[in-house]
């Protein structure tokens, strides 16, 4: 079942994706090759990840298939 219910005429800005261990700290959330796919389908335009090194990536959905 798809998680995105909306009106896919409209825009996502932006998607949040966290990933956390047991001690509450960011470890890597990049979203997989179906993810990108499925947002890209929603039309969402930008995504915000978790890394391992505690850190966030904020890039455009369309560039992340490049990272792959």
């Amino acid at each position: 079942s798809n998680i995105f219910r909306h009106n896919p005429n409209k825009k996502i800005k932006e998607l949040i994706v966290l990933r956390l261990n047991r001690n509450f700290e960011l470890k890597n959330s990049k979203p997989c090759k179906k993810c990108i796919e499925t947002m890209l389908q929603c039309n969402v335009k930008y995504v915000i990840y978790s890394e391992n090194n505690g850190t966030m990536t904020k890039i455009k959905v369309k560039d992340l298939i490049d990272t792959y």
